[in-house]
């Protein structure tokens, strides 16, 4: 009954996080700017949006949740880990770290400001759990 209390809380925690991060109505309004230079640069902006994954480990393995996670540059990525002991999670390459403490849901966010592959790991024991591409 505990951990269905713990998903549903995390349920609720992505939920308030995809509201706040979602983009407004006002950023998709056209721009009265004459320049298209100017429409064009505004472009990548509209397209940005906010993806909430979810991770559940069980003796250091993925038992839930993607094993690669795709986003474009730009995006903001909240990525919600339960896990079955205490440990930390690592995403190298932009080198957060998540402090996991046992079958309690703990959400790392970030904006993808960088492309490329990155690898996330249970950082005590070395163990790879997936990874995060980022595309232009």
């Amino acid at each position: 009954m505990r951990s269905f209390g713990f998903a549903l809380l995390g349920v609720a925690i992505l939920l308030v996080l995809f509201f706040a991060f979602k983009p407004q109505d006002s950023r998709l309004a056209p721009t009265t700017s004459p320049n298209p230079l100017a429409t064009s640069a505004l472009s990548p902006a509209v397209r940005t949006q906010t993806q909430a994954v979810s991770l559940v480990l069980r003796d250091k393995k993925r038992v839930s949740g993607p094993e690669t996670i795709t986003v474009k540059q730009g995006d903001t990525i909240a990525i919600t880990v339960t896990n079955d002991t205490d440990e930390e999670l690592h995403l190298h390459g932009y080198d957060k770290k998540l402090n996991l403490v046992k079958d309690t849901p703990a959400t790392l966010i970030l904006v993808a400001d960088k492309t490329g592959h990155f690898e996330y790991e249970l950082e005590q024991s070395g163990t790879p759990i997936g990874a995060l591409d980022v595309q232009p």
